[in-house]
Formats: structure tokens, sequence, C-alpha cells
């Protein structure tokens, strides 16, 4: 027996998989020019790389610590940064999110 709120419970996940889809494809095809990658890979890669986040009114920093193990794609990661500053995402508050990689 299917209940009604699993299947809306389903539709959730599958908007959220879709949509997480969506970002990485465009994390691998705008910022990182093209890499081809797998998108497990790429979240290995990228996502669990820890960091700190330092704010002020204006800007939201976020730095990465670099994976040194990896520095072919560390190198690819930098300039994809930089992308992602010369797109001047905002934070709700209005600060611009400021990414370094170190």
């Amino acid at each position: 027996m299917v209940y009604h709120v699993d299947v809306e419970l389903d539709q959730l996940l599958t908007s959220f998989r879709l949509s997480f889809a969506n970002i990485l494809a465009f994390l691998a095809k705008e910022i990182l020019d093209g890499t081809p990658v797998e998108m497990n890979t790429l979240i290995q890669s990228i996502l669990f790389l820890s960091g700190t986040i330092e704010q002020n009114p204006e800007v939201r920093k976020i730095h990465i610590n670099k994976n040194e193990k990896d520095s072919k794609f560390m190198e690819k990661l930098s300039k994809g940064l930089q992308k992602m500053n010369a797109l001047e995402i905002r934070h709700p508050s209005g600060a611009i999110y400021e990414f370094k990689l170190s």
C-alpha cells in the first residue's frame, strides 16, 4: 500500500537530487571549464574540503583548505573560485561571498 505522504516525500527528494545534480553540472561546465568529472569525484574533491568562514557586514569570506595531494585539480578549482567571485553571489543579508583556496 502506498500512502499519499510517501509519494510527496519521494517527489521532494527527487527534486532535491535533480537540483543538486544540476548545480554540480554547472560547476563542472561553467566554473571548472568543462572538466570531465564524475559527480562522486566532484563531491569528494570539493565539497569535502575543510575551511573557515569569516563574515563582516559587506563580505562573507570562505577560506577553503587545499588538498595538497591533488594539486592538479586544486589549480583548476582556484581558477574556478575566481570565476565564482566574479559572479558576486550575495548572502540574504546582502554580503558578497568571496571564495579563496588557502
